[in-house]
């Protein structure tokens, strides 16, 4: 993937690139520019990818050579409006504040142009023509200002169901089927007879019309998208028992909503 600097901005400090038509922000660049360490701002993104993703699509992660021969770093590319929720999740600080502001109008003058741009007006001809120029510079100014307003509130009317999904998360970030069919939104029947569906879980048969637990096909974890937790919970006579719970991981909630996104069935 090449890049080239946003045409709005071009000195080598630009935080917004455009990669393939489209204008991203890598996390390197953010974590610069709000001050804090690149590897945290990467586990907060990991640790609320599912609302990132609902919020903005699949996240693009890259891995590229480090500096002076050093290990391998990891990064993403983020859009619009991942770098703006990314922006809301960071405590409210001066730094912030201003890198938020500036990412809002960097993708807005990277954005590619619906049409080709006009041709450069000629000078005014008389008094009249320079007012009524005067008039559409302002139109146009307020109509950016209006985008600019309307983008912010897109983006803060999500941020209660992140912070919702990362509530549900597990400490590492993976879910129980109760708790992401919540999150995606389904039913917890429904969801399971679809992830058996889909063949990333099954019940073993235990006789006399009995089926036992949820359990994660093998593929799935090798995968990276199922795991299994014990779980306590208190039997019948008061005592603790035990059972092995399915559990879904962060890169399997981002493919099931890639999915049931795009209706596969695959």
């Amino acid at each position: 993937m090449t890049h080239r600097p946003a045409t709005t901005t071009e000195t080598a400090a630009a935080l917004v690139t455009v990669a393939d038509g489209q204008p991203v922000a890598t996390t390197e660049r953010i974590a610069e520019a709000i001050g804090q360490q690149h590897a945290s701002v990467i586990k907060l993104i990991r640790k609320h990818l599912v609302g990132l993703i609902a919020a903005g699509g699949p996240i693009r992660f890259a891995v590229r050579v480090g500096r002076r021969g050093g290990a391998p770093v990891e990064y993403a590319e983020l859009t619009q409006p991942h770098a703006t929720m990314l922006m809301l999740l960071q405590r409210s600080t001066p730094q912030i504040a201003a890198a938020k502001v500036r990412l809002v109008a960097e993708f807005f003058g990277a954005a590619p142009p619906a049409s080709p741009p006009p041709p450069v007006p000629a000078l005014p001809a008389d008094y009249s023509a320079a007012l009524r120029a005067l008039a559409d510079a302002y139109d146009t100014s307020q109509r950016i200002t209006l985008a600019l307003a309307a983008a912010e509130t897109r983006i803060s009317d999500q941020a209660p169901a992140v912070a919702a999904q990362a509530r549900l998360a597990g400490s590492d970030g993976s879910m129980s089927l109760t708790d992401a069919a919540k999150s995606l939104h389904i039913g917890p029947r429904a969801f399971a007879e679809r992830l058996a569906a889909l063949e990333w879980i099954y019940r073993r048969d235990l006789g006399d019309s009995r089926t036992g637990p949820w359990r994660a096909r093998q593929t799935q974890i090798n995968a990276g998208r199922m795991s299994h937790r014990v779980a306590v919970y208190v039997g019948r006579d008061g005592g603790d028992r035990a059972t092995d719970q399915a559990m879904v991981t962060p890169a399997g909630m981002a493919k099931l909503a890639e999915l049931l996104t795009k209706g596969a069935t695959a």
